[in-house]
């Protein structure tokens, strides 16, 4: 297990020994790893003290790159470690309406059922619902 961890970073060019080393787009080892969705890594990361608060050149954290890999998984390792389920972006944009705005629906059904506010609005005055246009998620956030 740590063989495969440590060729994990090596592969994507981060030292084994600076957890918080950037890569491309200014992704740490766990920002990538959740980004990739890959749960293995990310556990592995966060046991060894990765910070569950990075954020990329995008200004998106774990839960966010999370969201774009449609990893519920993920989402819940995350949450359990300690990350801010309502975290936003620059925009005050949450991994909810992210999740939401881009069809993520199992995504959605996670971060709901770890305590997501629905009701947040981002710095445009939306909120997940008003930014969702598949009729699943709407129905999953209007019951929310």
């Amino acid at each position: 297990m740590v063989e495969q961890y440590i060729t994990w970073l090596q592969m994507h060019g981060f030292h084994p020994d600076n957890l918080e080393d950037r890569g491309f787009n200014g992704n740490t080892p766990l920002l990538l790893a959740s980004l990739e969705g890959n749960a293995m890594m990310v556990s592995r990361l966060i046991e060894a003290g990765s910070d569950i608060y990075a954020v990329n050149n995008d200004y998106n954290g774990v839960l966010f790159n999370a969201c774009y890999a449609a990893s519920p998984e993920v989402i819940r390792l995350l949450v359990e470690a300690g990350a801010d389920i309502n975290d936003t972006n620059e925009e005050g944009t949450t991994a909810l309406m992210y999740a939401a705005s881009a069809s993520r629906a199992e995504c959605v059904k996670m971060l709901l059922s770890l305590g997501a506010d629905p009701k947040l609005h981002n710095e445009d005055g939306f909120s997940a619902i008003e930014l969702t246009s598949n009729r699943d998620i709407f129905l999953q956030l209007r019951s929310a």
